[in-house]
C-alpha cells in the first residue's frame, strides 16, 4: 500500500489541501468582519474555533469544504469546537458563529448549501449547549484533610472511599 494513502484512496496531500481550504475560509470570514458581533475575548478565540470546526468537518468524510453535509457540520461542532477550552459563555455562541460562517461561505459562492447547513447548525445548538455544559469540572482539593466519598480510597483497594474505609465512618 502506498504510504501516502490515507486508507480511503485519498493521499495526505489531498487531505492537507482540504484542511488548508477550511483554514483559509475561516481566516477570510474573520477578515471580512464575521466576528464583529462577538465580545472581544471571544473574537480572539473565534479563529481557533472556526479552524477546529472546519478541520473536524473536513476530516469526517474527507470531503472538501464545498461538499460538506449535515453530518460534517455536526462533526465540526462536536469533534472540533466542543473540546476547545472556552468559557461557557463563549461556548454557547459557537453554533451561531459556525452558522454565520456557513452563510458567509454561501454568499461567497464557496458552499452552495450554506444556508441549509447554517439552519442545521442552529438546530443543533440546544443539544450542543447541553453537551458542553455537561463537562464535569474537577472539585478543588480539600484543605481539611477529609476525603470526598467518590474519591479513590486511601488504603489502595481501588474502590471508592464510600464503599471501603468510608463505609465505617
Amino acid at each position: 500500500m502506498n504510504p501516502d494513502t490515507a486508507g480511503h484512496g485519498r493521499t495526505r496531500m489531498d487531505t492537507d489541501w482540504r484542511q488548508e481550504t477550511g483554514r483559509r475560509w475561516a481566516a477570510a470570514f474573520l477578515d471580512a468582519g464575521g466576528g464583529e458581533g462577538l465580545p472581544r475575548p471571544m473574537r480572539a478565540r473565534a479563529g481557533d474555533a472556526l479552524r477546529a470546526f472546519a478541520a473536524a468537518a473536513t476530516a469526517r468524510a474527507g470531503a472538501a469544504p464545498g461538499d460538506w453535509d449535515e453530518d460534517d457540520v455536526k462533526a465540526g461542532l462536536w469533534r472540533g469546537a466542543l473540546p476547545l477550552p472556552l468559557a461557557e459563555s463563549h461556548r454557547r455562541r459557537l453554533p451561531g458563529l459556525c452558522a454565520a460562517f456557513l452563510r458567509w461561505a454561501a454568499r461567497e459562492r464557496a458552499l452552495a448549501q450554506g444556508p441549509r447547513l447554517a439552519e442545521w447548525a442552529e438546530r443543533l445548538a440546544p443539544a450542543f449547549r447541553a453537551e458542553g455544559g455537561a463537562a464535569k469540572r474537577p472539585l478543588p482539593p480539600r484543605t481539611d484533610g477529609r476525603r470526598r466519598p467518590n474519591e479513590p480510597c486511601a488504603c489502595g483497594s481501588g474502590q471508592k472511599h464510600k464503599r471501603c474505609c468510608g463505609k465505617e465512618a
